[in-house]
């Protein structure tokens, strides 16, 4: 994968990205926590992490695919520096307020990032026989990270370092943007019925939504893209499937990474740092599945989404 040129400036922006994000992850709730001594407070934190991608969320892929990508990269690389940077002034339980605000920031500019970013890939590795790869090298070194990054954060903050932490979050966001502003992305059209077409001088035809042409108001344009994407996840069993088993598991994350930092700090009289090890245990576990899927993968790679292999996935997940 590294002679695409466009995707090592993808891989290196995604990853340097991810450093910082997954530095503050588990030190922003043992920061709450140990400045507020209170569950709740900290359990408030990670909500407010979710609030936005449940209420922005199922919006932003629809907006994304009407901006410029590199616009759409860069400009929410820059909104989630801005919200970080205002947990330096969180220093004391009377100012935990800036904490939501930060993280209400920083999650509401990832909804459009994230989105932007894996709709990135198949635009800068246009070979789809090397797309299996190249997800399989971004799995592999954000999972390599959820090894170390959460551990280095935990530790630098129960040293009384957090600070630290949230200027190096800052700077990868920063230094993310200033990389894919050099990045040669090709742009997403809308044929004039507003439908999306692909990049790069599509086929007649190709790529574009079916619905009447003319004139159409883009709220309700909008509106009927997300009834659309609904309903084929509702009439499809793997899609179904995958939502319904996604919720489950992050409403089971979220319940257990409230508790966990006053846990292991309250009740096992444990520094903060026994937290990042914690999660540095989940972070193995990603790093052997990104390995064990790209084998899958690039095995069949013209039935990614086959039923049988879906199945074996949600066993194993």
């Amino acid at each position: 994968m590294w002679h695409h040129r466009g995707f090592r400036r993808l891989w290196a922006a995604a990853t340097v990205d991810a450093c910082g994000t997954w530095l503050l992850v588990m030190a922003v709730p043992v920061q709450v926590y140990a400045v507020t001594g209170s569950a709740t407070s900290t359990g408030l934190a990670l909500a407010v992490q979710a609030l936005p991608a449940v209420l922005i969320g199922p919006w932003a892929g629809a907006l994304t695919d009407r901006w410029p990508r590199r616009v759409v990269l860069v400009g929410a690389n820059v909104a989630a520096a801005l919200g970080v940077s205002i947990l330096l002034v969180a220093t004391s339980a009377d100012r935990v307020g800036y904490v939501y605000l930060a993280l209400a920031v920083e999650n509401l500019a990832a909804c459009f990032l994230r989105p932007a970013l894996q709709a990135a890939i198949p635009a800068v590795v246009t070979d789809p026989a090397d797309r299996a790869s190249a997800n399989a090298l971004l799995a592999t070194s954000h999972s390599a990270l959820r090894i170390c990054a959460p551990l280095a954060g935990t530790y630098l903050t129960a040293a009384g370092w957090f600070g630290a932490v949230v200027v190096v979050d800052v700077v990868s966001y920063l230094a993310a943007a200033a990389i894919i502003a050099g990045l040669p992305l090709p742009a997403t059209t809308r044929p004039a019925g507003g439908a999306l077409g692909r990049p790069d001088n599509p086929r007649p035809g190709a790529g574009t939504l079916d619905r009447p042409a003319g004139p159409h108001p883009g709220g309700t344009r909008l509106v009927d893209e997300l009834r659309q994407g609904w309903r084929l996840v509702v009439h499809s069993r793997i899609l179904a499937g995958l939502l319904a088993g996604s919720w489950l598991y992050w409403t089971a994350n979220a319940a257990l990474t409230a508790l966990l930092v006053p846990f292991v700090v309250h009740r096992l009289d444990s520094s903060g740092q026994a937290v990042g090890y914690l999660v540095t245990g989940l972070g193995v576990g990603y790093l052997c599945g990104s390995a064990v899927s790209r084998t899958v993968l690039l095995r069949s790679p013209h039935a990614p989404s086959s039923p049988s292999r879906t199945r074996w996935s949600e066993f194993v997940f």
